[in-house]
């Protein structure tokens, strides 16, 4: 497991999280025989970039530092590499969804991938816990989602750019030939939106969003939704798109201490709650087989519930009900708050207040 922002004192500059977790597990022994167990497709080519033959030396230096009896050869570091590409997991909190680390996960690495999952999947701490989400006949595969509960929101082929590789569960295969993505598509910015100005005040914040420090985002941030706020008050999936960037920004400011409006943060989690019961409500009315996108839609549901009370008291009563929900999903426990336990114990107290005492009155 990698914590965020941890890189050792020796690392190259700007050294990505894929390659530090490839250290770790050939540090640890592991060696291409290893790698060979798990998906290695390529997602680029590495080709001989001066970067790449920096790294693999740099791994490979950092064998022989930790003593290991038979330093990894340059086939054993890009076959790690490419199994982490391909397998690892992105750590981040329930409620907030802040990101906390990334791991390797031998066992649950096995798990396939569906737009429509059977199981829900967590990382809690330093384990990853798989709960499932409908009866689950014997002999049956068990799958969950790499994808976050909200990007299950998005039609197929927005789905498909997130992932590497042709998804092929019963929920793609069946909206290929049916028109049933409209009804996401009706939630997304409309056709030539990027041509006006609010479309051009949601593309410069994006923009930021790629090159820009988390002041700098949260700044457009604010003023993207001065501009644009009716548009996103009725294109939910459009509000859930670029809400999740501006608020992640703005958690890091607080956790920075950098100043920023606590009024800021209200609006934006009013706007993300709003948009959250818009698409529960959107995938709760849809006709045809009951995907479990209407598990995400729930979720997401009740984590924006529980979001809008701890930072403003709104709604205590639909918050203690999204609690309840989120504690049977997950094993009848609320162990799937910790970490946001932890990340508000940092950026409010009183946040963190309003979640652990309803914690408590719950029994967790």
């Amino acid at each position: 497991m990698l914590k965020a922002g941890e890189q050792p004192s020796d690392a190259p500059s700007d050294v990505s999280t894929e390659w530090l977790l490839t250290r770790l597990l050939l540090v640890d022994g592991k060696r291409a025989g290893w790698a060979k167990d798990y998906e290695r497709a390529p997602l680029h080519d590495l080709g001989q970039k001066p970067e790449t033959n920096e790294l693999v030396d740099w791994i490979i230096c950092a064998c022989r530092k930790e003593g290991n009896d038979a330093p990894p050869c340059r086939e054993d570091v890009i076959s790690i590499y490419w199994a982490v590409c391909n397998n690892a997991f992105t750590l981040e909190t329930l409620i907030l969804r802040a990101t906390f680390g990334s791991a390797f996960y031998a066992k649950a690495a096995y798990f396939n991938h569906s737009c429509d999952p059977n199981c829900l999947s967590l990382r809690m701490g330093g384990n990853m816990a798989i709960f499932a989400v409908k009866d689950i006949a014997k002999g049956e595969e068990l799958t969950h989602s790499y994808l976050p509960s909200v990007q299950l929101l998005r039609s197929m082929s927005e789905r498909a750019n997130l992932l590497h590789f042709e998804c092929k569960c019963p929920r793609c295969s069946l909206e290929r030939s049916s028109t049933t993505s409209a009804a996401y598509i009706t939630r997304d910015f409309p056709r030539q939106f990027a041509l006006t100005n609010q479309g051009g005040a949601i593309g410069d914040f994006k923009m930021t969003c790629v090159i820009g420090s988390d002041d700098q985002i949260h700044g457009k941030g604010v003023t993207m939704l001065e501009a644009c706020e009716d548009v996103l008050l009725e294109r939910s999936l459009a509000a859930l798109e670029v809400l999740d960037p501006c608020l992640q920004a703005s958690y890091n400011c607080i956790m920075d201490q950098q100043p920023i409006q606590v009024d800021d943060i209200f609006r934006m989690v009013r706007l993300w709650h709003s948009a959250a019961i818009s698409m529960w409500m959107t995938v709760s009315a849809l006709e045809g087989p009951p995907w479990n996108s209407r598990v995400a839609s729930r979720q997401l549901r009740d984590t924006a519930t529980i979001l809008l009370h701890v930072i403003s008291g709104e709604q205590e009563e639909a918050f203690l009900e999204a609690l309840s929900s989120l504690r049977m999903a997950y094993g009848e426990t609320l162990d799937c708050i910790r970490e946001d336990l932890a990340y508000l114990g940092v950026m409010n107290p009183e946040w963190q207040q309003r979640l652990s005492e309803a914690a408590v009155r719950l029994g967790s």
